[in-house]
């Protein structure tokens, strides 16, 4: 029997406005059909090759609305006065942009996440593992290590984003630097992880050191006896 895949189409989960500022409408589809494009995308460890992306407008020909644009992973809308657009990521998107034509679930990106975390693992160690595992010897399936460290940073700001109920907003179109940047100093605390605030244990805290050859101070420490048992 023949397999047939499915096409997937990735598409915002929003049904309503949600700028503060305007009514709860409802969004319309603006693209035309020619104009909806085409991607890859990977679910979990699977890549699809063919798959779409569609977006929707508040107010779209119409003369009302607030006129934001609303896309899978974040909405952007225009900054009044100016000819410049502001961009707000959604922290419970279930697809991540990770470049000009692949998407991903959070599943892949997640995983992401715990293999930098949980087996300090670099984005380039992450891309080889994937190509090697995943790709099936196929170019077009082959990653990069910039999709890698997309993945790392797109997840990372939604997770901080949904823990500490802020919203990110950055300028539309942002470089992966900008984000990164934009995101320590709207999410980062100061560089203080929040959770932590108030923790304090013999683990996590030790004696300044000015120098990482710097031997500690042996008479601060217990002696150490050695005893010979069995000739061992």
């Amino acid at each position: 029997m023949t397999h047939i895949d499915p096409v997937y189409v990735i598409a915002p989960t929003i049904f309503q406005c949600q700028s503060p500022n305007c009514k709860p409408r409802s969004l319309h589809f603006y693209m035309k059909h020619d104009d909806v494009a085409q991607v890859n995308l990977i679910k979990a460890s699977v890549y699809h090759p063919y798959s779409y992306v569609v977006g929707a407008r508040c107010g779209h020909d119409t003369t009302s609305g607030c006129k934001t644009t609303y896309l899978p992973d974040t909405q952007y809308q225009s900054i009044p006065g100016s000819n410049r657009k502001e961009e707000t990521l959604h922290p419970n998107a279930r697809f991540l942009k990770l470049g000009q034509s692949l998407w991903s679930d959070r599943i892949f990106s997640s995983a992401v996440c715990n293999a930098t975390y949980n087996l300090h693992a670099s984005s380039t160690a992450y891309k080889e593992f994937w190509n090697d595992s995943f790709s099936y010897g196929i170019p077009d399936y082959a990653l990069s290590r910039r999709h890698i460290w997309q993945a790392f940073i797109q997840e990372s700001t939604r997770l901080i984003s949904a823990d500490t109920s802020i919203d990110l907003t950055i300028p539309h179109n942002s470089d992966i630097d900008s984000l990164t940047k934009l995101a320590f100093q709207q999410l980062g605390q100061t560089g203080q992880i929040p959770n932590m605030a108030t923790h304090s244990c013999d683990e996590c805290t030790h004696p300044y050191r000015a120098s990482v050859d710097e031997e500690p101070d042996a008479s601060s420490s217990d002696t150490v006896n050695m005893r010979v048992v069995d000739g061992i």
